[in-house]
Order: C-alpha cells, then sequence, then structure tokens
C-alpha cells in the first residue's frame, strides 16, 4: 500500500456507511485511479461484495480469487 499511494494525493468519498462503527468508502490517487482496484488486480485483496456492490469482480485475478472473504463480507 505504501509504494502504491506514495507521493500521492489520495481522494477518498465516503458512501455514508458506518457498518462496525467504521466509515466505508472510496479511495484515489491523482490520477483516478482506485486503490483497492489496484490491490485486488494484483491479487493482494478482494473486493467486499457486500459493500462495493461487486465493483471489483472483474479487477479480480486467480490469486484474489483464493483469498477469502471476511465475515463481515458476505452479503445478507
Amino acid at each position: 500500500m505504501q509504494r502504491i499511494v506514495a507521493g500521492n494525493r489520495l481522494n477518498c468519498t465516503l458512501t455514508g456507511e458506518r457498518p462496525y462503527d467504521r466509515e466505508v468508502g472510496v479511495c484515489r490517487l491523482d490520477d483516478g485511479r482506485d486503490i483497492a482496484a489496484i490491490l485486488v488486480g494484483r491479487g493482494l485483496g478482494r473486493g467486499c461484495p457486500r459493500y462495493s456492490g461487486g465493483r471489483y469482480a472483474t479487477d479480480e485475478t486467480d490469486r484474489s480469487r483464493t483469498l477469502p472473504f471476511p465475515d463481515y463480507c458476505r452479503r445478507r
């Protein structure tokens, strides 16, 4: 994460959701790239469909698909 954001200003937009007393949002680099999409695309994370609505499904790789979802990410 440090290498991805180094030297960039982040623009984060909060969705207004506050599950587990935490803010949910989308953060982008100066050039508009979504940092979560970058992490998922590199196989370092997964999108949480419960909160992303599947926004990162097309970014997933074989590696990222092997990562487990935390319980709070499962759709309810």
